[in-house]
């Protein structure tokens, strides 16, 4: 008899050690499921926060009008159109214009100008002098051009554009739009030319 309970002690000793061996690898097993999931979660996590600083960049840059190197640019006051080339080379615009006539008003310098329209149409401007600017050109000579204010719609964009006034007769396109006019709003494309029509609405504020 004191065999026979020896031998089932001994037995259940067995079962109770082969238990807490299970429970032990069970524990074993969970805690590296655990720790897979959460290197799965941080790795997910990861990506999502990667696609969100994405999406903010992504959509300012699908905001920007896509125009094209040649575009039709209407002018206020005056509401005529010309044609424009788009310069991201250049900072400030430039037009081209006849009859520069300098002129005082209220004891403020003025000049009195035309530009003709893309459909040969003759404007007249009568703008303040808000500046004067010097450009280099490429043979070495240094030109002192005037600086009035225009109002430029390109596109559905309206700004208000500080602009230099020279004698454009010898260039394509009697007007230049440089990068001020350009930036946060327009994206040039050099393989396309007229792909956008001025679409401005509404009365705009001119200086």
């Amino acid at each position: 008899m004191g065999c026979n309970r020896a031998v089932a002690a001994s037995g259940r000793a067995g079962v109770a050690a082969g238990k807490k061996m299970a429970n032990v690898r069970c524990w074993c097993r969970d805690a590296r499921l655990q720790t897979r999931a959460a290197r799965y979660f941080a790795f997910l996590l990861s990506v999502v926060v990667g696609v969100g600083a994405a999406v903010p960049a992504a959509l300012a840059a699908d905001a920007k009008e896509v125009v094209g190197w040649i575009e039709s640019v209407r002018l206020s006051p005056g509401d005529v159109e010309v044609k424009a080339k788009l310069d991201t080379g250049a900072k400030m615009s430039s037009l081209s214009c006849n009859c520069l006539t300098p002129f005082e008003r209220n004891g403020e310098k003025w000049i009195r100008f035309s530009v003709e329209g893309k459909d040969g149409t003759l404007a007249s401007f009568e703008r303040r002098v808000v500046g004067r600017i010097k450009i280099k050109r490429h043979f070495g000579h240094v030109q002192e051009r005037p600086v009035v204010t225009l109002g430029i719609c390109l596109g559905g964009v309206y700004k208000l554009a500080r602009v230099n006034l020279i004698d454009r007769s010898g260039f394509r396109y009697p007007m230049l739009i440089g990068r001020n006019e350009l930036q946060q709003h327009f994206i040039v494309d050099p393989e396309l030319s007229f792909r956008s029509q001025p679409r401005c609405q509404g009365a705009h504020e001119v200086e």
